[in-house]
């Protein structure tokens, strides 16, 4: 993709064996080049031959195989030792990255729609030192439904197109994931494609339940349709209310009546593609990445 141009991918793979053919070829689409971190324990499901393979067949995507197993972080920051934090993991994976490059962080359960990405890249603006944030829609299928996070819809802060000045760097959030630490603002471009969470594969993989997934859908989701109509009326809300006070204070008590997300990304939710809020769209993509081989 052109608009992707000298932008690496950072990708960090671990036992994604399931997911991993359908995510690179997803990934080729958009990028020239890439880091790929992953460590030993990769080996253990074949993702880290898979990975072997790719890169000995696309020379521009590099390996940035961490040789200590990498522990989630459960603990506070002292427990744990250095070689073995995900933010250790990440700062090696990013020092691969030439300075002054920018690079956008993608994982094996997203997926990226190359019509949306090429419309949201419109906005990227190499000439100006900003994180240039990406947003997915967050989503579960469950027995052939399609589920919404409640809380937070979309993904987070992290999922951005960011440049590696000498300043940035990954720092660690104790039972959270990691933090990248930056200087400079933080600008949303736009809608990208799907970040599918809590998929049967990886739930068997860790040995959770179906019952469990049925719990976590129950408590933490909304059906997709039901999230489509509240998004058709914030885009009504937003049309007819033009004072920016009261368009904000509107949408804040939505968000605290439904439930649904928060005020910021939910006045940018305005601006969602249809596409992303069709059953039949998801679960295309959900098979793609799931069960195409």
């Amino acid at each position: 993709m052109e608009s992707l141009k000298d932008v690496y991918a950072f990708i960090r793979i671990k036992n994604e064996i399931g997911t991993i053919d359908p995510f690179f070829r997803n990934l080729k689409q958009l990028f020239n080049c890439g880091v790929i971190g992953y460590d030993p324990e990769s080996y253990s499901d074949g993702s880290g031959e898979y990975i072997d393979r790719f890169i000995n067949n696309n020379s521009n995507f590099q390996s940035a195989f961490y040789q200590y197993p990498v522990n989630r972080p459960y603990g506070v920051k002292e427990e744990i030792e250095i070689k073995n934090r995900l933010d250790t993991y990440y700062n090696y994976v990013l020092s691969k990255i030439p300075s002054e490059s920018w690079f956008l962080k993608v994982d094996a359960d997203h997926y990226y729609d190359p019509d949306l990405m090429n419309k949201t890249l419109k906005k990227f603006d190499r000439s100006k030192l900003k994180a240039y944030r990406i947003i997915l829609l967050n989503v579960a299928v469950y027995n052939s439904g399609v589920y919404v996070t409640r809380r937070q819809p979309f993904t987070g802060i992290d999922h951005c197109i960011w440049k590696k000045t000498r300043d940035l760097y990954f720092d660690y959030v104790p039972f959270c994931y990691e933090k990248i630490v930056i200087s400079y603002p933080v600008e949303t471009i736009g809608f990208g494609g799907l970040h599918f969470l809590w998929n049967r594969k990886r739930m068997e993989k860790y040995n959770q339940t179906t019952t469990l997934t049925k719990n976590i859908i129950q408590e933490h989701c909304i059906q997709l349709s039901s999230f489509k109509l509240y998004i058709r009326m914030l885009k009504f809300i937003c049309s007819v209310v033009s004072n920016k006070k009261w368009k904000y204070s509107i949408v804040k008590r939505f968000c605290e009546i439904t439930q649904i997300g928060d005020v910021g990304d939910m006045l940018f939710a305005n601006n969602i593609p249809f596409e992303l809020l069709d059953h039949k769209y998801v679960i295309g993509k959900y098979q793609y990445l799931f069960y195409d081989k």
